[in-house]
């Protein structure tokens, strides 16, 4: 009798272990409960609550896509004008009166190109521009104005969206100033009219700063030997707009004088003024200083990323 039980007990063990033996291998076989799993989620989806990242993702995307189709149905009268355009403030001039407008990957390319380098960054990095150009499918960039900002996107074929940012009302007017002509000499200008010198002395003066500075100054000296012998005067800002100082080259000829307008970082002029005032070295200096720390201490800053300029 005990034996009976004995050998009851261990074949009911027995069947048990091959039950889940055969369940196992016929799972392995056909995915039955991960089959089963997966139809009950897609039953119940519609019900289910849309959170987390990718629904997030997929909300802005489709959002964003929306407001590129409206672009596009849109775009036909501006098209012809976007493609003239060779500076971003002609193109935030055009999207002021015209709205939104889209431009292919390798104008804009060509337009952050002539930006400075800390200007650029207002849109992309350059090493984002970078990657996208060459490791993704992108095909056009959309500026579509809402309100005071603009949206960039960068999209491909498809008008998916592969990056996005938004760019606030005191950037785009800082991009606007950018290569701004004033039908005026310096002198009549009221933030120049304290700080102008001869181009010669400007020159002059600004051989000693080091290499890497000065070509920050003079971003672009095809422009200025464009200019020729109609360069006369250069003068300096004394306001200084969201860390940028302005600075302006009057330009004259035997019709008319006017200033053309350009944008530099603020510890860069504070640089430039240490050369054109040596007697006023050190206040510039003092007033360079002060400012990096406030940036440092305001932003984190930490080791030399606010000593490049």
């Amino acid at each position: 009798m005990k034996i009976t039980l004995i050998l009851y007990k261990y074949f009911n063990f027995f069947c048990v272990l091959v039950l889940i033996t055969l369940l196992c291998s016929f799972e392995m076989r056909f995915s039955f409960t991960e089959k089963l799993l997966g139809y009950y989620l897609f039953w119940q989806n519609d019900s289910r609550p849309k959170i987390g990242r990718m629904w997030e993702f997929q909300d802005k995307n489709i959002a964003a896509l929306g407001s590129i189709e409206e672009v596009v149905a849109n775009l036909k009268e501006v098209k012809s004008q976007a493609m003239n355009i060779s500076t971003f403030r002609e193109l935030f001039h055009l999207i002021e009166k015209e709205g939104d407008i889209a431009i292919s990957k390798n104008q804009f390319v060509l337009l952050q190109k002539n930006l400075p380098l800390e200007l650029s960054e207002i849109f992309f990095s350059p090493m984002d521009v970078l990657s996208l150009f060459y490791s993704s499918s992108w095909d056009r960039t959309f500026f579509i104005k809402e309100g005071l900002e603009v949206e960039i996107l960068l999209v491909d074929s498809s008008n998916r969206v592969l990056k996005k940012t938004t760019i606030d009302d005191e950037q785009i007017k800082l991009i606007k100033m950018m290569g701004e002509v004033i039908k005026k000499p310096l002198d009549e200008v009221d933030e120049f009219k304290n700080r102008i010198y001869p181009v010669s002395e400007f020159f002059s003066r600004l051989q000693r700063m080091d290499e890497y500075s000065r070509s920050k100054v003079f971003q672009n000296p095809a422009r200025l030997l464009d200019w020729g012998n109609k360069l006369k005067r250069v003068g300096i800002s004394e306001f200084s707009r969201s860390g940028w100082i302005r600075i302006g080259y009057e330009l004259e000829d035997a019709l008319k004088k006017e200033t053309v307008v350009f944008e530099l970082n603020e510890f860069l002029i504070y640089e430039v003024m240490d050369y054109l005032n040596p007697a006023e070295r050190s206040f510039y200096s003092k007033k360079e200083k002060k400012l990096k720390r406030e940036k440092k201490e305001r932003f984190g800053g930490v080791g030399s990323e606010w000593d490049d300029f």
